[in-house]
């Protein structure tokens, strides 16, 4: 199990020892254009605007997590930092919506133990027959707005490891607060030295009631979470979402996409039919 307070002050520690990101790394950064150039400095200096660079490379190599699960890598910065430190055993999922990854240098990219995925991160389905499972680390830098790191952590948490860190960037931004200050687990706000917008963590223990599951059961279940969640976004955005009650009730249309994931999960189950109506 993670002790949590000597993780911390470990990481502490280590951060007040500085950081030095490996150059090789950073080559894609040309710092002749000045968004290249600040985000170079950020990425070098660390501080209040990229500490929690250096800290996420610290905690990979001080806590040597087997799986990172990283949801948002806009430009790489975050993702060639975790991957400067990771270990040969390990391996880092990351998923964005945009394919602008313009700092990641192509050893990244070919590296057997990343694996890159683009789509929502809440639409299981980009995982193809690969879903994550025991994450270690659950790193998110997404939407900043609480229902969406509130339905990540929904969708993801039958997902991760019995014993976990969940990673939150921009906790003061918007009312991401609400999902940190309502976690109820120990957690820690490291935004004085990591990020001026806000950046915390979580340190996830599942129940013990909760554990020993099997794979099936819970991939089934992150799956059906996210069919509920992008249900009720859909019906929202078609402008009935007071009917949800009654559509609960019978036959649901849902997006290609989740009805792809269920019927994948479905199949490696050996479920023939899964009827929506009771799914929920």
């Amino acid at each position: 199990m993670i002790d949590f307070s000597k993780l911390l002050e470990s990481l502490e520690t280590a951060m007040r020892a500085g950081y030095a990101p490996p150059p090789h790394l950073l080559r894609k950064m040309n710092a002749d254009i000045p968004l290249d150039r600040e985000m170079l400095r950020y990425t070098l200096e660390g501080g209040p605007a990229g500490g929690y660079f250096h800290w996420l490379a610290l905690l990979t190599r001080i806590l040597q997590p087997r799986t990172i699960l990283e949801l948002g890598n806009r430009y790489g910065n975050s993702t060639i930092l975790i991957y400067a430190e990771l270990a040969a055993a390990s391996q880092l999922i990351s998923v964005d919506l945009e394919r602008d990854q313009r700092y990641i240098p192509e050893e990244v990219w070919n590296d057997p133990r990343v694996k890159m995925r683009f789509g929502d991160c809440l639409d299981l389905s980009i995982y193809g027959d690969d879903l994550p499972l025991d994450v270690d680390v659950l790193w998110t830098d997404t939407v900043h707005i609480y229902d969406q790191v509130k339905a990540e952590f929904v969708v993801y948490e039958p997902l991760l490891a019995d014993d976990a860190l969940v990673v939150v960037d921009d906790i003061n931004l918007n009312d991401k607060r609400k999902f940190f200050d309502e976690a109820p687990f120990a957690k820690f706000d490291l935004t004085t030295s990591c990020h001026t917008t806000g950046f915390g963590v979580i340190h996830y223990v599942r129940p013990p009631s909760e554990r020993g599951k099997s794979r099936e059961t819970r991939q089934l279940t992150a799956t059906l979470r996210a069919n509920q969640i992008f249900a009720q976004r859909y019906w929202a955005q078609v402008g009935h979402i007071s009917e949800l009650e009654e559509i609960r009730a019978r036959s649901l249309v849902l997006p290609r996409s989740v009805k792809r994931a269920l019927g994948a999960t479905a199949r490696a189950l050996g479920v023939t039919r899964i009827t929506s109506s009771r799914q929920f």
